[in-house]
């Protein structure tokens, strides 16, 4: 989605500018229905989008949603489609597979497991026979495990349920 300054700049309209992103970034947290926002802000304008701009920055940050250049984003794009699922497995009680990235995009790679499977819940995941860390979130109503790990390695996973 985009988010351009100038309409919002002719119509005088300041708070639209912040609102109109904020509404964007309130229906990927809330809605789950996710975005990435490109926002737009004219050098030559600052002293309009100063305010809201700085705002949307504090709003992000305070949601502990990243803000990267359009450059970091078409890094991490790449990275992300530059990685690939193999030896996919479920075996009784374990679901593993192998996950490499070839690029590496300075950031990390986040990937979900689901957090039950046949009425088990996940007990553990390891990268590389290591215990992995992760977070669980609800992802359009189901809980997932998320892993982040770094692009540009090759990763064994293995999901636990008991």
């Amino acid at each position: 989605n985009n988010v351009y300054d100038q309409e919002y700049m002719e119509a005088n309209d300041p708070d639209g500018f912040y609102n109109c992103f904020k509404t964007i970034m309130d229906r990927s947290l809330i809605g789950e229905a996710y975005s990435y926002i490109h926002l737009k802000s004219h050098r030559a304008e600052w002293d309009f989008s100063r305010t809201p701009v700085l705002r949307m920055l504090d709003y992000a940050n305070a949601n502990s949603i990243p803000v990267v250049t359009a450059r970091k984003c078409l890094d991490f794009m790449r990275m992300k489609d530059s990685a690939r699922f193999s030896d996919i497995q479920c075996v009784r009680n374990r679901l593993s597979f192998t996950l490499e990235s070839p690029r590496d995009a300075g950031m990390g790679l986040t990937f979900m497991v689901p957090a039950s499977h046949s009425r088990k819940k996940l007990k553990k995941i390891t990268e590389n026979g290591k215990l992995a860390d992760y977070n669980s979130r609800s992802i359009k109503g189901r809980e997932y495990a998320l892993v982040t790990v770094h692009g540009g390695e090759r990763y064994r996973i293995r999901a636990d349920y008991r």
